[in-house]
């Protein structure tokens, strides 16, 4: 079709996209898209952590939560064993409120293990290695061995901006076949923004965190640390800040408490 045959409609589309890169159309969003039975809810956590969403496992530093973290991600890689007499209630063990759901791969980044601290935490989890029987399904990044740190979102003088490491960590988790879960531990060393007073950055990171969650149909989440308020009294007033990232996303964040006996770090 030529320019001089195209609708105004279609043109006025030509003109925004060349702008802002994007085009949504209101019209195609009225509210009877959504009549009909809705979809139901896809869990990772069955009851408390829906399967393609943005969360913060949010708590004090050094109470588990990267080894919590890592045991969700270990029990996503690992499907259930066969029951086995009358020990079968033991073979599926709750764990942040619920029962794994969804079983796949597993991505988890860390800024603060080194190779031997993961493998000492992945011994602990698995003694019997059955890891070993699902290669590449649970994928262990210690980055002080891989590099350091690994910024995915940085301060400029133009705003909050991703950085190259976002678009070749999001390019790849793309590529992971039957991808369920990404950890990032902790949040602050990918995002050098300030999650706790900000409300510009903690909404860009959360929106994008978002995306990347939905576009990946797999849960995300970030371990945060925060200080335990004196004279708090509300637990979900501990992040400090108007803009702290773990208000922004609360109802989609589930609180580490002392659960990890077995935290193997040291």
């Amino acid at each position: 079709m030529s320019d001089s045959n195209k609708s105004p409609e279609a043109g006025l589309d030509d003109a925004y996209q060349k702008q802002a890169g994007r085009v949504i159309n209101l019209a195609d969003f009225g509210a009877e898209r959504f009549t009909g039975p809705p979809p139901p809810i896809e869990w990772l956590v069955e009851g408390t952590i829906p399967l393609g969403v943005p969360g913060v496992l949010a708590g004090m530093g050094d109470i588990g939560k990267s080894f919590l973290a890592l045991q969700v991600g270990f029990e996503v890689t690992m499907p259930p064993e066969a029951p086995k007499g009358n020990l079968a209630f033991n073979n599926v063990r709750p764990i942040l409120g619920g029962r794994v759901a969804a079983h796949g791969s597993a991505v988890f980044l860390t800024s603060e293990d080194n190779e031997g601290a993961a493998h000492r935490r992945l011994n602990t989890l698995d003694p019997c290695e059955r890891r070993r029987n699902y290669p590449g399904k649970l994928m262990v990044v210690p980055l002080p061995d891989a590099g350091g740190p690994m910024p995915l979102f940085v301060s400029t003088r133009d705003g909050v901006q991703t950085t190259p490491e976002w678009d070749m960590i999001r390019d790849q988790l793309a590529g992971v076949p039957d991808l369920k879960l990404v950890v990032l531990d902790p949040l602050s060393t990918f995002a050098q923004v300030d999650l706790d007073a900000d409300n510009c950055a903690v909404g860009f990171v959360a929106g994008k965190l978002g995306s990347l969650a939905s576009d990946l149909r797999a849960t995300v989440i970030a371990t945060h640390h925060h200080a335990e308020a004196q004279g708090e009294r509300n637990p979900k007033d501990a992040g400090s800040g108007a803009g702290a990232y773990p208000r922004r996303v609360q109802h989609r964040r589930w609180r580490a408490r002392r659960l990890c006996a077995l935290d193997a770090r040291r």
